[in-house]
């Protein structure tokens, strides 16, 4: 693989009241959100140092751990974890992980055949 050539992550993400900081690289984050791709291309964010600096207050620290894990192909939320991380996939426009969230939600609705 050649991903080592995209470098070191240039994305700041602070999450949850305590701001911890997690690392990304900018382009990867964005195309798993519309949001995040939005607000990149926007004077909101910060670019401190050549890095980008976004912030989710409203998401816990280990919702947005989920979210980030359920991302990654070959991992299976739980019905609890479905519930907590969905909202924020919706609101985040994480759509992939909102689409993956749906087809595992569909194996627990019966079927009328």
């Amino acid at each position: 693989r050649r991903l080592l050539t995209f470098g070191s992550p240039d994305l700041q993400v602070a999450v949850g009241k305590s701001e911890l900081l997690y690392h990304y690289h900018a382009h990867s984050l964005a195309s798993q959100s519309d949001y995040v791709d939005t607000l990149l291309c926007s004077p909101a964010a910060k670019r401190e140092q050549e890095k980008w600096r976004i912030s989710f207050p409203e998401i816990e620290v280990e919702t947005w751990e989920k979210m980030m894990k359920y991302l990654a192909p070959g991992k299976h939320p739980t019905l609890d974890d479905l519930q907590e991380i969905i909202p924020f996939y919706d609101q985040f426009q994480f759509h992939d992980g909102l689409r993956y969230c749906d087809m595992i939600l569909s194996r627990y609705i019966p079927s009328d055949k």
